[in-house]
């Protein structure tokens, strides 16, 4: 079963085209990465897989359902982010992560 599916995926801020077109599938149990230049819209992937943005065109399936069918706790379930400290270190403790990770479920 495919985890992730990815069609055409395409997503501006503005003007500016960030992604064209872009498509993946990630099978279940799979490791992937992503890789490119700074700028290349790699987190703006990310960010569209967890509806930060949400003004996408393309389609978007998570195991096999519409992306736009979960609810935001059920989606949370499924996938979670981290993202990039500019500094390096992030305000939160290992537990505090460990804690955040369970909110959907509480």
């Amino acid at each position: 079963m495919k985890a992730i599916e990815v069609e055409d995926l395409s997503f501006s801020i503005g003007d500016k085209a960030i992604l064209k077109n872009v498509s993946l599938d990630v099978e279940a149990g799979q490791f992937v990465s992503i890789i490119g230049p700074n700028g290349a819209g790699k987190s703006t992937v990310l960010k569209c897989l967890i509806r930060v943005h949400t003004r996408w065109s393309g389609q978007v399936s998570l195991k096999g359902r519409d992306l736009h069918e979960y609810t935001q706790r059920d989606l949370a379930r499924l996938v979670s982010y981290v993202p990039q400290a500019r500094d390096g270190a992030l305000p939160f403790t290992v537990l505090e992560f460990v804690i955040m990770g369970r909110y959907p479920y509480m």
